[in-house]
């Protein structure tokens, strides 16, 4: 092993960078792609404004080493050692020109890299279909400002205000909210749609700065399911950032959902900048719980409470 140390220091990795997402990115990573590497397999189809590696490992006797590295230093960037051997890495920027895509419209969900994967967008189903019976005023008030937002991208860029939209839904579970999603996604086949997770690690900066420049002309929906999941103080930095700051993106509308608007911060609920609509979604009025029963073939409220409590009954008795 003498003489090793000298081939290969720990100098050869000053190149690399760590982003927001802890994604190990280098220069070749930071320059702009026309579109968006796209990959699908076993059923599984994810896209990334990042350039896509390959590894490839080499096991090498200790006593070759020295030989080894003095034909072929510069390609192998990495080693550890194995038994009798030293294992040597090295990455290929494997890019292939039919794989580059525009990000089509769709659902998708970010995830955070892996040690194979870069950060990407993976396509989402929705899942189970429900019949949406819309109720009260919240339906048609979210409808509307979504309408009107889309109807005025000539007054926001006249004026040269950031062209994006935040709304925020709150109320008791169960009356429509997350509904409402699917009716707007329906709505608007031609938007990219994004579900964040708070609980996963957020988007890199550099993530959203190469989407927002590769989708400026296409509709962006963001969506934030139960705001509340997660309050620490970084996460809350970033989502501030996100909604109105240096990570804001535009041509968007950003919806985020929660039961339990108290628990928010006053720096979000507060600022319109952030979120410029918040829509109350509160409990069925009396007519519109008419109206409800009568599309479940129900003639007597009181009918479908009786039915209700022997079924639940009858649930406890079979656990």
């Amino acid at each position: 092993m003498s003489g090793l140390n000298d081939l290969f220091s720990d100098d050869d990795d000053t190149y690399w960078d760590a982003d927001d997402n802890n994604e190990v990115l280098d220069d070749e990573d930071k320059k702009p792609l026309p579109g968006f590497h796209h990959e699908s397999k076993m059923g599984i189809s994810w896209f990334s404004p990042f350039l896509v590696s390959k590894k490839e490992y080499k096991y090498v006797p200790k006593d070759d080493v020295v030989d080894f590295l003095n034909k072929d230093k510069e390609n192998w960037y990495h080693w550890s050692e194995c038994g009798p051997g030293i294992i040597f890495t090295r990455e290929f920027k494997s890019l292939s020109a039919d794989k580059i895509v525009p990000l089509p419209p769709g659902v998708y969900t970010h995830e955070s890299s892996t040690s194979q994967l870069p950060e990407r967008l993976a396509t989402y189903e929705l899942g189970r279909e429900d019949e949406i019976l819309e109720l009260g005023n919240a339906f048609a008030e979210v409808k509307g400002y979504v309408r009107d937002f889309l109807a005025k991208k000539e007054v926001y860029e006249a004026v040269k205000t950031p062209y994006k939209l935040g709304i925020l839904m709150y109320g008791p579970p169960g009356n429509g909210k997350s509904i409402l999603l699917s009716r707007l996604i329906e709505e608007h086949p031609e938007a990219i749609v994004i579900y964040m997770d708070a609980s996963a690690p957020v988007p890199s900066r550099l993530f959203l700065s190469k989407l927002d420049a590769l989708t400026k002309d296409k509709l962006k929906i963001f969506i934030f399911e139960e705001l509340t999941t997660n309050l620490n103080s970084r996460y809350i930095s970033w989502l501030l950032s996100f909604l109105d700051g240096e990570a804001s993106i535009t041509n968007s509308i950003n919806i985020a959902l929660t039961n339990y608007p108290e628990a928010l911060p006053e720096n979000i609920v507060n600022r319109p900048s952030r979120f410029d609509k918040l829509i109350h979604f509160d409990n069925p009025e009396p007519a519109e719980r008419k109206k409800i029963f009568k599309r479940l073939g129900v003639t007597d409220g009181r009918e479908l409470l009786v039915t209700m409590f022997h079924s639940a009954v009858k649930q406890l008795k079979e656990e």
